[in-house]
């Protein structure tokens, strides 16, 4: 089955980014939550990508709207 692919990393969203995902129309926001899910498990750098060292960017587009996160590892993990 194809949704019992491998998750490659877990999301934590800090609360200025879970008050701006609440702040969203609700179909922008179902597809943000979407395109992180996904790039959890595929490696598609239209969805997330590195930008230097140390952070990385989530990419959602909806329609004329661009939306972006910023993503950082926690280095006392493993993953």
């Amino acid at each position: 089955m194809k949704d019992q692919q491998m998750i490659k990393f877990e999301v934590l969203f800090m609360d200025p980014a879970k008050n701006f995902l609440d702040a969203l129309e609700d179909k922008i926001r179902k597809k943000v939550l979407f395109n992180i899910w996904k790039s959890k498990k595929t490696n598609d750098p239209g969805l997330f990508k590195k930008i230097n060292k140390d952070i990385w960017e989530f990419r959602t587009r909806y329609q004329t709207t661009q939306i972006r996160f910023l993503a950082f590892w926690d280095k006392r993990k493993d993953n």
